[in-house]
């Protein structure tokens, strides 16, 4: 009876787990399984249509295996299905790395991370980048490094890369970098493309463009407005061969509160290019802007532009056939004449 025991607690244990689970994770562990073990296979897609077909991106001896499914949503908002089962003796977690759309980098993580020992679920890999400001009409390209780790000590499992190419090959992406050139060399394009007030709060936006195979850290220092010293937080990475968009308030040094600026404002800081591994500087360089750049930057793109008048074909003038013409002409002489009969008549 004493043996019987351990056992019988177990089957209890187990049976309570199992029903502690919703009915909605009982069809996610399902749905998990059945793709992880080729059983079935789910139909997603973009809003725009684009999919790819889903694949085993990692599989080693311990039971860990993870399948990337689809992307679904919209190409503002994407979202990438991983279905995982852990075979493994630890509760597992992933992170996602250097995302990118179409070379677009994007702050991404995974939901449902955290995947319980001896199990299997459904994760979904989400960002929060402003696709809007790209004009994304749909997804073409996707890449990432996808991490896994223990959830106990935070210890390195294993990683494995994303890349995937959808099946649209008639997108299109026509985002145009306008502004003031900063720095332009074989590693990297960076572009000051707006330096403004948004909502009471002095916001410098920019442009950067990775021509590495290497991550790259992009940083400020030394930052002033109107010769008076401010905080400028720019310390971004840029994954390799990406493009994205950075948009950084401007702060009073020592309460980090907003300040307000003035198109005639000047804002100075010192900007630099490092290697991300090996810390390295690539290219730095001081720069100085004002609102008022830019405001001319704009009105002389919107004098440049084509005009709807001046572009309107000309119009041919209306040509009169020779016989017509000369009948006219004919007419017009014997009108002529009959009028100066009518005055000696009279």
């Amino acid at each position: 009876m004493k043996r019987l025991l351990p056992l019988f607690l177990a089957l209890v244990l187990c049976f309570t787990l199992t029903g502690c689970l919703s009915r909605e994770e009982q069809q996610n562990r399902k749905l998990a399984l059945e793709l992880v073990n080729g059983s079935s296979s789910a139909d997603y897609a973009l809003s725009t249509g684009a999919s790819f077909e889903g694949r085993r991106i990692y599989e080693d001896n311990s039971g860990l295996i993870i399948y990337l499914a689809g992307i679904k949503g919209t190409p503002l908002s994407p979202e990438l299905v991983l279905a995982v089962k852990n075979g493994t003796r630890h509760d597992l977690g992933m992170s996602i790395i250097g995302l990118t759309y179409n070379d677009w980098e994007a702050n991404g993580w995974v939901d449902g991370y955290e995947i319980p020992s001896h199990s299997a679920s459904i994760a979904t890999v989400r960002c929060d980048d402003n696709f809007a400001l790209l004009n994304l009409s749909d997804i073409h390209t996707i890449s990432a490094l996808l991490t896994i780790y223990t959830m106990d000590d935070y210890d390195s499992v294993a990683e494995t890369t994303i890349s995937i190419t959808l099946d649209n090959e008639d997108w299109v992406d026509d985002y145009q970098v306008t502004g003031i050139p900063l720095i332009e060399s074989p590693d990297i394009d960076l572009v000051a493309e707006s330096l403004k007030d948004v909502s009471g709060k002095a916001q410098l936006s920019l442009y950067a463009n990775n021509h590495t195979n290497h991550t790259l850290r992009i940083s400020s220092s030394n930052t002033t407005l109107n010769g008076d010293a401010v905080e400028l937080f720019l310390w971004s990475s840029l994954a390799p061969n990406a493009r994205r968009l950075f948009s950084e308030d401007i702060k009073e040094i020592d309460t980090f509160k907003s300040i307000s600026i003035e198109p005639d404002d000047e804002l100075c800081f010192h900007l630099q290019i490092s290697d991300d591994d090996s810390l390295s500087v690539l290219d730095e360089v001081e720069v100085s802007l004002r609102g008022s750049d830019f405001l001319k930057l704009a009105e002389e793109a919107a004098q440049s532009a084509p005009d709807a008048t001046t572009d309107a074909p000309a119009v041919e003038p209306l040509e009169v056939p020779a016989d017509e013409s000369a009948a006219d002409a004919a007419d017009a002489a014997d009108a002529s004449t009959a009028e100066s009969v009518s005055e000696s008549a009279a």
